[in-house]
């Protein structure tokens, strides 16, 4: 048997004369000594003509003799080998003992990171909630203050439009008067009078809503949300990774199958026991469509995975 830690323990030593590295060059050079038989085997094979009974048997020969061949070269290619695999798969077990727990580990610290995240981002909402009720709060009395002055702007106003009009109306009756006018002519100037005041009420108004008061906007507060990368004291830091994920619900994938064989029951098709159904999922297409910012499925969850990764 080929040692494999002897030859790396001298190989490290270096003594070339060693056995165990004089073991490996000998394991080296077996495949060196089939060299020339190799290509004599090729050569063969390219001019060989299979035309009757006797050339087909000779291809036979030659099939087999190289397929012994390649089985004792295989051979000695996985006795080279089997020492260094059970040194490889050793050191990965000695590793996996150490590695499962500290994943373990890891997986314990992201929970509580992710808690805390969790904690943090509530408290921001909240606090971004009470500054839009209190902004939105600002807003509504602003905009009660303006109406109000609105309104008192408008009925001055008017006010003044109807003290205008009464005072143009008396004096055009107290002129008509002087003149003796007759009672059709008073009647006409009441009625210029009562079309002068609309006239007047109107312009009024419309003086009134071009200089209205408009509330200022209240800008919409917005709480920054804090950086989601938390540094260690050594220097390590973890970050938050935002996923989208997806699972369908349990059982669909089932009740689609029975479905199709139901129907193809129904309408007597191939029978039963000769179909073979496999019902799954384009993984693909739902990916793509999540991406593009589909966030409800029927039959499918959707949801966001944040997960801490820790950078050493």
């Amino acid at each position: 048997m080929f040692d494999f830690n002897k030859v790396v323990e001298e190989e490290k030593s270096e003594d070339p004369g060693s056995s165990a590295v004089e073991q490996k060059k000998d394991y080296l050079a077996r495949f060196d000594a089939h060299k020339a038989q190799l290509v004599e085997m090729q050569n063969r094979a390219v001019v060989l003509e299979v035309k009757d009974k006797a050339s087909a048997e000779l291809a036979v020969t030659w099939g087999v003799e190289a397929a012994r061949l390649a089985k004792e070269i295989k051979g000695n290619e996985e006795d080279l080998i089997e020492e260094p695999n059970k040194f490889i798969s050793g050191v990965r077990a000695a590793a996996k003992r150490y590695l499962e727990p500290l994943e373990s580990v890891k997986d314990t610290l992201r929970s509580k990171i992710r808690d805390y995240q969790a904690r943090v981002e509530l408290e921001r909402r909240k606090t971004e909630e009470i500054a839009r009720h209190v902004a939105a709060e600002l807003q509504r009395k602003l905009d009660a203050e303006a109406a109000e002055a609105n309104r008192i702007a408008l009925e001055s106003a008017r006010k003044i439009a109807e003290e205008k009009a009464a005072e143009e109306k008396k004096k055009a009756e107290e002129g008509a008067r002087k003149a003796k006018a007759n009672k059709a002519e008073m009647e006409r100037i009441a009625r210029e009078a009562e079309d002068r005041r609309l006239i007047l009420l109107r312009q009024a108004e419309a003086d009134a809503a071009k200089n209205a008061i408009k509330a200022p906007e209240v800008p919409l507060p917005l709480v920054t949300k804090k950086k989601t990368i938390i540094r260690g004291e050594d220097g390590g830091s973890s970050s938050l990774r935002k996923e989208w994920k997806w699972e369908a619900r349990e059982g669909i994938l089932n009740e689609i199958r029975e479905k199709i064989l139901s129907q193809a029951r129904k309408e007597e098709l191939i029978p039963i026991e000769f179909l073979k159904i496999e019902v799954d999922l384009n993984n693909s297409a739902v990916n793509d469509a999540i991406k593009m910012g589909v966030r409800e499925i029927r039959n499918l969850r959707i949801w966001e995975d944040v997960n801490p990764i820790f950078r050493t």
